[in-house]
């Protein structure tokens, strides 16, 4: 129940676009806010400054996340870094 009701708020609500800084590996806002719709209708790159490194990034919808905080277990990034030590 405390699952689904915590899907419901990362659905409904506006919240942070988060990416992990490519030099200092710590997970930073890109300074974008939307909602899940809108955050998967994002077609291509997208580029911000790091509040963390101060380098330009660049982020797409597989490498950056909705929500504060380090990047969910089902992360696409993480996913594929998995799959990829797995395969080694």
């Amino acid at each position: 129940m405390l699952f689904s009701a915590m899907v419901e708020v990362r659905t409904r609500y506006i919240q942070p676009v988060m990416f992990t800084c490519e030099v200092k590996g710590e997970p930073v806002s890109t300074g974008h806010r939307m909602r899940v719709n809108e955050f998967a209708a994002i077609v291509g790159p997208r580029s911000f400054r790091c509040g963390s490194c101060g380098e330009i990034h660049t982020w797409t919808t597989k490498t950056a996340w909705l929500g504060e905080g380090p990047p969910p277990s089902f992360a696409p990034a993480r996913a594929e870094a998995a799959s990829e030590t797995q395969s080694v």
